[in-house]
């Protein structure tokens, strides 16, 4: 099955998003620094993600009935949690290694630390995303091209994942910030 475009694709959407994380420490590691709170702050971003997009944080339910805004703005309300949420931790850190000059690995194994604890304090239940996000993320890119047949003679379209277009736009604009 290796040699089927699919299995390609599979692989690609199956890591979306680790090579997006990869393309950061890339960044960090050229510079001779380390990051290892990565994991749990990409957790923590899940979580509380998740739990905008299910209505669990009374912030953005605020917001979003006093704007009048409907339920699919939760998708907006997560992505800009998300991004709060990492700018946060790479400021607060940034700003401890380069002007306090803190050893990157102790500030950002404190910085794990502080997000798993987070976690644990914001995962009270078990959280799960909405069917309606998870419908959004089931879409696919179909490329009738690139499709294989299957024992019947019928062409398989292979299929890939908007994360992946997000993964490689990424990679290409690291690429050129690196140049």
């Amino acid at each position: 099955g290796f040699l089927k475009p699919q299995m390609l694709f599979d692989i690609l959407n199956d890591n979306a998003y680790l090579i997006i994380i990869s393309c950061g420490l890339t960044i960090v590691m050229i510079t001779g620094s380390i990051d290892i709170s990565v994991a749990g702050v990409t957790a923590l971003v899940a979580m509380a993600g998740v739990m905008v997009l299910n209505g669990n944080l009374t912030l953005f339910n605020g917001i979003q009935a006093a704007l009048g805004l409907g339920e699919n703005w939760r998708i907006v309300f997560a992505l800009i949690t998300a991004l709060l949420i990492g700018l946060f931790f790479g400021l607060v850190q940034g700003y401890l290694i380069a002007y306090l000059e803190i050893q990157p690995f102790i500030i950002t194994l404190a910085g794990m630390f502080f997000a798993r604890g987070m976690i644990t304090i914001l995962s009270v239940e078990p959280q799960k995303a909405p069917q309606e996000f998870m419908d959004i993320l089931q879409n696919r890119i179909e490329m009738m091209w690139l499709g294989s047949p299957n024992k019947k003679g019928v062409i398989i379209p292979a299929r890939m994942e908007y994360g992946v277009v997000i993964a490689l736009a990424i990679v290409i604009l690291v690429f050129l910030l690196l140049r």
